[in-house]
């Protein structure tokens, strides 16, 4: 017998019957009214080409201004780059629960509006109903994401956010974005996936450092 190959079938099946749940408890909820509102981000930039653009260290080092006209989604503390306000980009992802907790506070979103007015924000569902996302409720610059599903190969291969998607850090929550928006080309900076080595490195890991609240991990 093949024990990994077993293994991996067992986990593909084991993690299709969640999904199963997943979507169960989903269509009883109140998230799918709220997606159906993201419907007017469908094929918005068909054919177009997407930057994401993360925040590791090798960020600080690059000259992003050559951006200023293309289609750009930021994450995070993105904000805080020397030319966040220069490219103004469309996009602007939170999906990290720091965010719904507290440990980030909501001003991060205005931080994104004063540098970039127009920006529309990729935000996890599940806030929606938050006290502290209220002035956020009816905003129509916002693409509410709900990503719990488990990838496996019976993953359906179509990008559909307007109902329940995969599970996705907030780099994942961009990518789907710019395919559900129809994107034929995406480009991703600033995204090593070194983070975790840099902080047992105690090295920078991020562009403008590191994240304070890390420490406590």
């Amino acid at each position: 017998m093949d024990f990994y190959n077993t293994k991996i079938k067992m986990d593909d099946y084991s993690f299709s019957l969640i999904n199963i749940v997943l979507r169960i408890k989903f269509k009883f909820s109140k998230i799918p009214k709220i997606l159906k509102g993201n419907i007017k981000f469908k094929d918005k930039h068909k054919g177009k080409r997407a930057f994401i653009i993360m925040n590791a260290p090798s960020l600080a080092k690059l000259d992003l201004k050559p951006l200023s006209n293309e289609l750009v989604f930021f994450a995070n503390r993105g904000f805080m780059h020397k030319d966040y306000e220069y490219i103004k980009p469309e996009f602007h992802a939170f999906v990290d629960p720091k965010l719904k907790s507290g440990i980030w506070p909501i001003s991060f979103l205005e931080e994104c509006r004063k540098k970039s007015k127009d920006v529309n924000f990729i935000l996890s569902a599940d806030w929606k109903n938050e006290t502290s996302f209220k002035s956020y409720i009816k905003d129509s610059k916002i693409l509410w994401i709900f990503g719990r599903l488990f990838y496996t190969p019976y993953f359906p291969k179509k990008v559909e956010l307007t109902k329940l998607s995969a599970g996705v850090t907030v780099i994942g929550a961009c990518i789907s974005s710019a395919i559900y928006m129809g994107c034929s080309e995406i480009y991703l900076l600033g995204f090593e996936g070194t983070g975790l080595l840099l902080e047992l490195l105690n090295k920078p890991t991020h562009f403008y450092g590191e994240n304070n609240e890390n420490n406590e991990k």
